[in-house]
């Protein structure tokens, strides 16, 4: 812990964000005053981390934080400090990122952002806003909504993405057989086996990798 509280300093940007996940998953509270200081100074992939690391660790003194940037004119911030608030047992964060999936179609990804959220809080509106996203045809924003349940590290969304696996977008595919891969599970593992048999190469050897990777070798 002492390692990662004081990478918090480091003059390289990467090096404090994964500082900052590492203290989230962590749950270390006692760098919550540090987080709140590093909050106010972020920006972009670092702020999202700080945001994300203030909700994982639970402390109510992150609330002052958040509620500062509740407000902010950025769409994707407004849904990060959402998320924080909601694992800090705010409800109304819970509604509010609901919201954001009912929003202008331009913001299209601000909605993806939000629905990975609340798959990571296990609600069932952002599993089926994703899968709704992952079945549009030709849609661009569909191979990048397998590849967000992939990441959510939530084991229901395996069930979506098995019955994806079928989808004619070949890129649709290849994202699904990624995020699996990730997610594990022997759902998972069945249903690369049978992405090993998809008519696209690229398909056929992201599905032989994850099942390397997840010990299914037959």
């Amino acid at each position: 812990m002492r390692i990662l509280s004081e990478a918090l300093n480091d003059s390289d940007p990467r090096v404090v964000e994964e500082a900052v996940r590492g203290l989230g998953r962590l749950r270390i509270k006692d760098t919550v005053p540090a987080l709140q200081q590093l909050a106010g100074a972020s920006s972009g992939n670092l702020l999202q981390a700080v945001f994300e690391a203030l909700g994982d660790i639970g402390d109510k003194r992150a609330l002052s934080t958040l509620e500062q940037a509740y407000n902010n004119p950025d769409k994707f911030i407004e849904v990060q400090v959402s998320y924080a608030m909601a694992k800090l047992g705010k409800k109304e964060a819970h509604a509010r990122l609901n919201s954001f999936l009912e929003g202008d179609p331009g913001e299209s990804k601000v909605g993806l952002l939000a629905a990975y959220y609340l798959v990571k809080l296990d609600k069932d509106a952002g599993l089926k806003h994703l899968e709704e996203l992952m079945k549009k045809p030709g849609s661009p924003l569909a191979p990048i909504a397998a590849e967000t349940l992939g990441k959510t590290e939530n084991p229901r969304a395996v069930l979506v993405l098995v019955e994806a696996f079928k989808a004619p977008d070949p890129a649709v595919r290849l994202s699904v057989a990624r995020a699996l891969t990730r997610l594990g599970g022997p759902r998972a593992a069945s249903a690369l086996k049978k992405l090993r048999s998809d008519p696209d190469p690229g398909v056929r050897v992201a599905a032989a990798a994850g099942l390397a990777e997840l010990g299914e070798v037959d």
